[in-house]
């Protein structure tokens, strides 16, 4: 073997060894993007999961409090802020109770926002209940704002709420009004 030839071999070896390195790298890189995605993805299913309130507790408790109260869940009408603030007046944990589920809802509707919780998983799980919430006390909700002067109370729930009525509407070409 010629000494001259040999710095060259070993260059050569070392250029091989190096590019097969850079593709084996590359192809890691693609598959922890992956992982991560998929990470990602199952995070937000879950936590999707946690907001159905089927693991919440208070949750529970405060829709049973306010169905109590004002037949929120079956009655067909929107509640009066009238009857509302009257109830709420005589008991402060029904007042805690609804300020709860508010801001619950507020909640999930930024997580769906912001890409925290799946929005599709979340509206297959609760759309019904969510409408009909935001239905019922919307005049709350609108004579709060003005009250504290604060428009963007509650907006997102709001938001949300409005966004899947109005593809359900748009599906089954109905209005709120049946028309």
């Amino acid at each position: 073997m010629n000494f001259e030839t040999l710095p060259i071999l070993i260059a050569a070896f070392a250029l091989v060894v190096s590019i097969i390195s850079l593709l084996y790298l590359r192809k890691q890189i693609i598959l922890l993007k992956k992982e991560i995605h998929d990470q990602h993805d199952w995070n937000r299913r879950d936590t999707s999961i946690k907001y159905s309130g089927l693991y919440h507790p208070k949750v529970k408790e405060s829709r049973i409090a306010l169905d109590e109260h004002f037949d929120i869940f079956t009655r067909p009408d929107s509640i009066s802020y009238e009857e509302i603030k009257r109830e709420l007046d005589k008991n402060k944990k029904l007042r805690s109770d609804l300020n709860f589920l508010l801001t619950y809802y507020e909640n999930i509707a930024i997580s769906c926002l912001h890409n925290v919780a799946d929005e599709k998983i979340i509206r297959d799980m609760m759309r019904g209940s969510y409408i009909s919430f935001k239905n019922k006390i919307y005049n709350y909700i609108m004579r709060r704002r003005k009250i504290t002067g604060n428009d963007k109370l509650w907006e997102n729930f709001i938001s949300l709420a409005n966004k899947w009525e109005n593809e359900e509407n748009d599906k089954t070409g109905h209005n709120k009004l049946g028309i």
